[in-house]
């Protein structure tokens, strides 16, 4: 959809070059960090991750839950463990360019269901994925080794 505005982050590959013809809708914005990358997600509507590869756990997508927007990204890997479809965002089939068109077409134009699924976004990724619940889980897990190393000696 033209009336919908896209912006890509993230490095380009050096044999990749911006096609002359691209709509006017799109821009390229480069490599984005820090401070810099937080604000560029606060600014965008939707985060959308269209991977075809098995991530491992791919921050892009809980970092823009931690800023409370929706996500939309595809149905394999861990992406569909982080994304409940239909509740902190969508998920869509890999390489299928119609489905993915039509979620962020649905999403866009849905301001409600964008608040509401970021915020569902916001409280999974601060219950599940935030520093300080992975501290605890990790200590957990350091401790019940050691346990486990003392009652075999």
């Amino acid at each position: 959809n033209p009336d919908i505005p896209f912006k890509v982050a993230g490095n380009l590959d050096e044999n990749f070059e911006i096609p002359q013809n691209i709509p006017s809708n799109l821009e390229f914005v480069g490599f984005k960090k820090g401070c810099e990358l937080d604000k560029f997600y606060m600014q965008s509507r939707i985060i959308v991750v269209p991977s075809k590869w098995y991530e491992g756990f791919p921050n892009v997508i809980v970092r823009g839950m931690l800023i409370k927007k929706p996500v939309i990204t595809t149905s394999i890997g861990a992406m569909q463990s982080i994304i409940n479809h239909k509740e902190n965002g969508l998920l869509v089939s890999p390489g299928n360019a119609i489905e993915l068109a039509k979620a962020i077409q649905s999403l866009y134009w849905d301001s409600k269901t964008c608040t509401e699924y970021g915020l569902n976004g916001f409280n999974k990724a601060n219950s599940l994925y935030s520093r300080e619940r992975i501290y605890t889980d990790l200590s957990q897990i350091y401790l019940q080794a050691q346990k486990n190393a003392a009652t075999k000696k």
